[in-house]
């Protein structure tokens, strides 16, 4: 019925007196004498909902915003089992759509990353480092790992996809810093030097290194943070992420892993035979450093000079015309020709450089 009077009854064709609750507020049909067409039936359709070609109806449920959607699909199905007992008979509750199902599918794949990456950090170590060395950093991807879980956490972020694929991110990155001081400390040992000695002033020669590398990492994600918009404050988790796990693994690197190296068992460390790889790169490296019989003459300056200096010039020319190809819209074309010019100057220096080594 598409037109009612006020106490409920529907209006049919004719006048009639009463008050009219109509969409300009309520009117007095016996004063204005307004007469009133209803209509009986149905309004037309706008949606139709079928479910294995029945007629169905159909209830959608929305989070709000900043809501764990996993939480809030749980409480609909727990809410739902309860339900079902009071519907008629008959009646049949089937869940068609479930985003809850794709975010737990996509964490338990970011978990699995976490997992292979971690292997795939510790065998690396192995593989450099030694059985020793490589399980006294190891240590520094769980507990840097439990630090940021426990930052987080307070900060009262939830564990979503963007914070996921940032401890995916900064994963290779937890081991630089203890990398650097567990061999320092290493090479201590190996002069004969006891454990807390060794760690103490290991750490402190490469101290002010770690640090410094680590704030520089953490400057390249910061403008991140102050990223406008609802972009900006959905990506804001991955520069946090980040910085956090950085920061958990330059406190690792300077107070648990020398402390381990320092109190951990075999107090005797062996000087390590220079291993093939080893020899073999520095005979390169010497042979690259060997001034030559050629030095100070012509060739010797063009080689280590002009076209070293040509290369470097030409290289970070094209590299900041391709920025500024990005930021300026305007000019991408000729900023692009440009960098392609000095690139392909930078190319033919490099190429020059090595035929007069050679030579």
């Amino acid at each position: 019925v598409l037109a009612r009077l006020e106490d409920g009854r529907p209006v049919g064709a004719g006048s009639f007196s009463g008050t009219w609750a109509g969409s300009f507020g309520p009117m007095k049909l016996e004063q204005s004498g307004l007469t009133v067409k209803g209509t009986y039936g149905f309004e037309d359709e706008s949606t139709r909902s079928r479910l294995d070609f029945n007629p169905s109806v159909t209830v959608t449920v929305e989070k709000r915003t900043g809501a764990n959607i996993v939480e809030v699909a749980d409480a609909v199905k727990a809410e739902l089992a309860g339900l079902e007992q009071t519907l008629p008979s008959g009646t049949r509750v089937t869940i068609v759509g479930d985003m809850s199902k794709e975010i737990r599918t996509t964490v338990s794949e970011l978990e699995n990353n976490i997992l292979s990456g971690l292997i795939l950090v510790v065998l690396v170590l192995m593989a450099f480092l030694g059985f020793r060395n490589s399980l006294f950093v190891a240590v520094a991807i769980p507990l840097s790992m439990l630090m940021s879980f426990i930052i987080v956490q307070l900060m009262g972020y939830t564990l979503n996809m963007v914070i996921l694929f940032g401890l995916i991110l900064v994963l290779g990155m937890l081991v630089d810093n203890a990398v650097v001081i567990v061999e320092n400390i290493y090479r201590h040992r190996e002069m004969g030097k006891d454990g807390p000695t060794a760690a103490l002033e290991a750490t402190k020669e490469v101290a002010v290194p770690v640090i410094a590398s680590t704030i520089t990492t953490l400057c390249a994600f910061a403008p991140m943070l102050l990223w406008p918009g609802i972009i900006g404050d959905f990506m804001s988790y991955l520069p946090v992420t980040l910085i956090i796990g950085l920061s958990a693994s330059l406190v690792v690197a300077l107070i648990f892993n020398p402390t381990l190296c320092a109190y951990a068992e075999g107090s005797r460390y062996s000087t390590k035979e220079e291993g093939s790889v080893l020899r073999n790169y520095r005979k390169i490296l010497a042979w690259a450093l060997e001034p030559g019989a050629n030095q100070g003459s012509r060739s010797w300056f063009l080689r280590n000079w002009i076209l070293l200096i040509v290369f470097t010039l030409a290289c970070s020319g094209g590299m900041g015309f391709v920025l500024l190809a990005f930021f300026l819209e305007g000019s991408v074309p000729a900023f692009f020709t440009v960098a392609g010019i000095l690139i392909a100057v930078g190319a033919v220096a490099f190429l020059l450089q090595g035929l007069f080594w050679l030579a």
